[in-house]
């Protein structure tokens, strides 16, 4: 199910030209008695030879997967990866493959999901195109290159007719900010090259306001848009703001 999601997502943040996108998929595996941890790279193999164990066969429904995608799609290639290593350090092995492949963009499909009362719970194994599917995609904005990106992947996603995309800003408080300044003056008193930090920080607030201006003005009129603001003075204040946000994609 997890390829499912994860190529469903895909779907969404393709760009609309002609672009080619490179794509790698890692199946982590956990490693099994003494043997050693490796990353195996699958070529695109049509043997006929049948699997030769449980983990096998997951491996290759998954391999499957992405290549039909690849072969439908036609603008992505993807190389399907297998990482095999100790349970402790798996994500080890996912942030070495990103960093050495220079991934821009990082799915980790998750095998729980919130329920209504708030809780985890098991995933279903529901299975519906994607024209069958209404999301709601939550952008949290905080501010940074980094937040103007992921707002950039939820306004591509947003023109998916089964989206509905809620923008939550976050802008620090009056504690908030009185921390901050303390804290900058700290740093100056210490560090002759603060005040160079200090001005590409204020660059980086000009950037973030024109970014949500020209977002408010390309999306006023849609209704599959919300966009919200909030106040907040510390991280319990974030965390009670965050779920605010509505499960229900019907409900503004």
């Amino acid at each position: 199910m997890y390829q499912q999601s994860s190529i469903f997502l895909k779907h969404l943040v393709l760009p609309r030209n002609l672009q080619y996108v490179f794509m790698s998929s890692v199946l982590s595996s956990e490693l099994t008695g003494r043997a050693s941890a490796m990353l195996i790279v699958h070529n695109a193999r049509k043997t006929g030879k049948p699997a030769l164990n449980r983990t096998q066969v997951q491996s290759d429904h998954i391999i499957n997967a992405f290549e039909n995608f690849e072969k439908h799609v036609g603008c992505v290639s993807v190389q399907p990866l297998t990482a095999i290593s100790p349970y402790s350090t798996m994500h080890e092995d996912v942030c070495s493959i990103a960093e050495d492949k220079r991934v821009a963009f990082l799915i980790i499909p998750f095998h729980k999901q919130q329920i209504v009362d708030g809780g985890m719970g098991l995933s279903g194994s529901t299975r519906l195109a994607a024209n069958q599917v209404t999301r709601l995609v939550a952008v949290l904005f905080f501010g940074g290159p980094d937040d103007r990106e992921a707002l950039s992947y939820g306004l591509r996603m947003r023109e998916h007719p089964g989206i509905n995309l809620t923008i939550m800003r976050f802008l620090p408080g009056e504690a908030a900010l009185g921390d901050r300044s303390d804290s900058r003056k700290s740093s100056m008193n210490n560090d002759s090259s603060v005040p160079t930090v200090v001005t590409d920080d204020d660059k980086e607030k000009l950037l973030d306001e024109d970014y949500i201006s020209n977002f408010r003005a390309r999306t006023t009129n849609d209704d599959s848009v919300l966009y919200i603001e909030r106040v907040v003075n510390h991280g319990e204040e974030t965390v009670a703001a965050i779920r605010t946000i509505h499960l229900d994609p019907k409900k503004k």
